[in-house]
């Protein structure tokens, strides 16, 4: 079983994202349990862009489909995610949209990449990280 983690990073932009409803944006953690709750940590790797990869850490973007205005993959969010297949645990470094007010074209790699993993580095270490449970995980949890 993965074990899923979030930093705060992603609870930050989750929480911009959920915070008022008319943006159409509620769908999001749904969407995200929609889209792993039925793959292996393998299939997620190889079905996501790779960013960066480092011995067993792959960072990838993972395209969500938002299911709010059936826009499709193309016109959902991008999730940022760190994966260790050893240790078969994925940790959610951030997730933006592709359309809509808090659209972002793209995630700048050299920008924000070693930013989201000091921040997992650092939560790990002091054991700050929060668990990311697909099957139970509610909106409220973030907020």
């Amino acid at each position: 079983m993965i074990e899923y983690l979030c930093t705060s990073d992603f609870i930050r932009s989750i929480n911009n994202l959920t915070r008022k409803p008319k943006y159409q944006y509620n769908s999001c953690i749904k969407d995200i349990k929609d889209e792993l709750k039925e793959k292996n940590i393998t299939q997620i790797i190889d079905s996501a862009f790779l960013l960066y990869q480092n011995m067993e850490l792959h960072v990838l973007k993972i395209r969500i489909k938002k299911s709010e205005q059936r826009v499709g993959k193309s016109g959902g969010y991008r999730l940022i995610a760190a994966a260790n297949n050893k240790t078969n645990r994925i940790a959610f470094l951030q997730i933006y949209p592709k359309t809509g007010r808090f659209k972002k074209e793209d995630f700048d790699k050299d920008d924000e990449l070693d930013k989201h993993l000091e921040t997992l580095q650092k939560e790990i270490e002091t054991n700050s990280i929060m668990k990311f449970n697909l099957s139970d995980v509610e909106l409220g949890d973030f907020i």
